[in-house]
């Protein structure tokens, strides 16, 4: 091979290197040559460098000192040090040096890496190898607290079950004795029935909490009077006011109006309602309420001048399988309506809690949406960028619940029922388009609108996908995600809850 064809080849890989390099007369200590990758990374010109060498890099001489360091030990040295660009923006940097010989010379050759985006790509590894490890963390305690519900549900059942059949059991036997009056024999038939009722309530309580669990408990929303909603729950419990000596008011503004589940929202107010004559004494009252909040949100409360609970009880009311016990505690049941109220509650967006003081009474209060409040599930691993998205979302009228991997986002999906799912495309679990794939073989998903997210150029025509399985979906640049994402959320949303209205 001629020298010239060896200097071509060797300039041809000089400037194909990745890392910025430097070569350096070991005599002289002056620059001798310069990749384009070290241009790039001080923002002078290789005519620059060449001109003013080692000046422009080594304000504070440790440069020229490792490299006289080097020569003397002729063996490989690294510093790292702030290296002042011609923009005067500081870069962390590494700079190893070696001595080697080349066409019969010695040179010093000096190797800079740039460790701020090595710091950067560490920092965002290791936010990702911490989330990962807070979901798995999570499914294991999730994990846990599943078996422990499993034993908590054998010794409900076979406690709350085999009371009511023994007790039919025996009435039963009454039933046969030919010598039972017939006011007796009524008697037996009302214990059998309170029984089987009781039985009934059961049944019905573990089958919420089984739909609950799998995520197939279906919600239609749509916009109801709240004052006619109140006025139904008070008639519906007439009955018990004579019954219980116990007065039931409504106090609700005509014009209120929430968005929500009408069956849903009843089975939380009957929950309540029923809870709160169980704690009324005769001549107590209940009241049902209602005020509007600024935040699109209107708060339902229902109020019983019964015992009250103890402070030490409010946290665990809502806990599955709790059942209070002390003065004004009523412990029959299977101990989970509360946890399903609060289910219902939170799965049509808004929150529940309760009030209390011992002598006074309870008020149970839980917010509903009083408008159409579209919920998006937001799919990326990228936490920085997940929060600047879900913070403007928000501040538009959304409700976001953010997931930072792919298989956390399915399961969020099958929660919360959301309008629509954003996610990126490239997640490192599972990728954008398998996500869609599995969600949409769920009958309750295959509907659900998408938009892709990426950082990454990709085939697409008229803003969406090529790829013939999800053509359909929109897909958003995250450089210009902004008016993009919040144009085609509205599109699409605005849709889908006039649908849900109607």
């Amino acid at each position: 091979m001629s020298d010239n064809a060896f200097k071509d080849k060797y300039h041809a890989a000089f400037h194909r290197m990745l890392d910025a390099i430097v070569f350096v007369n070991p005599a002289t200590f002056e620059v001798e040559d310069i990749n384009t990758q070290m241009t790039q990374l001080t923002g002078y010109s290789a005519q620059e460098l060449m001109q003013e060498g080692l000046k422009l890099l080594d304000s504070n001489s440790k440069v020229r000192q490792l490299l006289e360091r080097t020569l003397q030990e002729k063996k490989q040295h690294i510093l790292e040090f702030d290296l002042l660009t011609k923009q005067k923006e500081s870069l962390s940097v590494s700079m190893r040096v070696d001595l080697i010989e080349m066409e019969h010379h010695q040179h010093l050759v000096l190797v800079f890496q740039d460790l701020t985006k090595i710091r950067k790509m560490e920092e965002a590894i290791q936010k990702t190898v911490d989330q990962k490890t807070q979901d798995l963390k999570l499914a294991l305690e999730t994990m846990q607290k599943s078996n422990q519900l499993k034993s908590d549900f054998v010794a409900m059942v076979s406690h709350e079950v085999r009371n009511p059949l023994t007790v039919l059991k025996s009435t039963l036997a009454l039933l046969n004795n030919s010598k039972l009056g017939a006011k007796k024999r009524e008697e037996v038939l009302q214990i059998m029935v309170r029984h089987i009722d009781h039985m009934i309530a059961i049944s019905n309580d573990l089958l919420d909490v089984s739909k609950i669990e799998a995520g197939v408990m279906q919600y239609r929303l749509e916009k109801l009077s709240l004052y006619k909603m109140l006025c139904s729950v008070a008639h519906h419990f007439h009955s018990f006011e004579e019954e219980c000596g116990v007065k039931i008011l409504v106090e609700c503004s005509k014009d209120y109006f929430i968005y929500a589940d009408e069956l849903k929202t009843k089975q939380i107010l009957d929950n309540l309602v029923n809870n709160a004559f169980k704690a009324t004494p005769n001549g107590g009252k209940i009241i049902l309420s209602a005020r509007a909040l600024e935040n699109s949100l209107m708060e339902i409360s229902v109020t019983d001048t019964g015992h009250g609970i103890e402070k030490d009880n409010l946290q665990h009311l809502f806990k599955r399988f709790v059942r209070l016990q002390g003065p004004g505690a009523h412990t029959k049941g299977t101990g989970l309506g509360l946890s399903i109220v609060k289910s219902l509650v939170e799965a049509q967006g808004g929150k529940i809690w309760a009030e209390s003081e011992i002598g006074k009474g309870t008020t149970f209060r839980f917010t509903l949406p009083a408008t159409a409040v579209p919920v998006v599930v937001l799919v990326d691993e990228d936490v920085e960028f997940s929060e600047k998205v879900s913070k403007l979302l928000e501040e538009e009228g959304y409700r976001v619940k953010q997931c930072h991997s792919a298989f956390r986002g399915i399961e969020e999906c099958q929660e919360m029922k959301p309008h629509v799912v954003v996610l990126d495309l490239k997640l490192s679990d599972l990728s954008g388009e398998k996500v869609v794939d599995r969600l949409k073989e769920m009958p309750l998903m295959k509907d659900l609108p998408f938009v892709f997210l990426t950082d990454q150029k990709v085939e697409k025509s008229n803003g969406k996908m090529k790829d013939e399985k999800v053509k359909d979906i929109p897909v958003v640049y995250k450089s210009k995600w902004e008016y993009e994402l919040l144009s085609i959320l509205k599109k699409q949303l605005r849709m889908q809850v006039q649908r849900e209205i109607k």
